[in-house]
């Protein structure tokens, strides 16, 4: 069944891999033949990407704090030079700070922010400039969750989360209307939790 979605050949960025659906849709692109960069913030990372290789996937780690924009921008360039270019993007990565409303932290709210909205903004526009080499691929995430707006005490990860399904709408139609002459291909998952 997995030859109805051949990647052989197919070089991809998961941020996220590590665990969750992140790790989940990592797994997935390398069965299905693609070469997988994953991402990490931390050690943990290259664990994860030796445990694919030993399962016989091609599959490497990044360590990078999504949550810094010179962190973000050195791992997809390390990532894209031991892929050797990019044909995927997945932006699966995302954190959770739990607060009432009335005590919630500015600085943890930045950092679900950043890591939740800036950072697939930031690593798929860096993506785009790829893809625009060839055609390629643009894979965008949100979940059900975030959507249907359930949750718990904090609405940090969810509206970070609705914004960055926001984003991914935008980006995906934008990207329809380039792709007539460009060539990518974009995808838009809404995923269970």
């Amino acid at each position: 069944m997995t030859n109805l979605f051949d990647l052989t050949g197919s070089r991809a960025i998961v941020t996220g891999g590590t665990r969750g659906l992140g790790h989940g849709m990592a797994e997935g692109l390398m069965e299905a033949g693609a070469s997988v960069v994953i991402f990490g913030s931390s050690d943990k990372v290259e664990k994860v990407a030796a445990d694919f290789r030993a399962h016989g996937f091609d599959c490497q780690g990044v360590k990078a704090n999504l949550a810094k924009a010179e962190e973000r921008k050195a791992g997809f360039e390390k990532a894209v030079a031991l892929l050797g270019g990019l044909d995927i993007i997945i932006n699966a990565a995302g954190i959770q700070r739990r607060y009432p409303s009335p005590d919630f932290p500015l600085e943890d709210w930045n950092d679900v922010i950043e890591v939740n909205l800036t950072a697939p903004y930031d690593l798929s526009q860096m993506a785009a400039r790829e893809f625009l080499k060839k055609e390629q691929r643009f894979c965008a995430r949100s979940s059900m969750r975030s959507a249907a707006g359930h949750g718990s005490i904090s609405s940090s990860r969810r509206s970070s989360r609705r914004a960055g399904e926001m984003f991914s709408r935008f980006h995906t139609a934008q990207a329809g209307t380039v792709s007539f002459s460009s060539g990518i291909k974009v995808r838009f998952l809404l995923a269970g939790s």
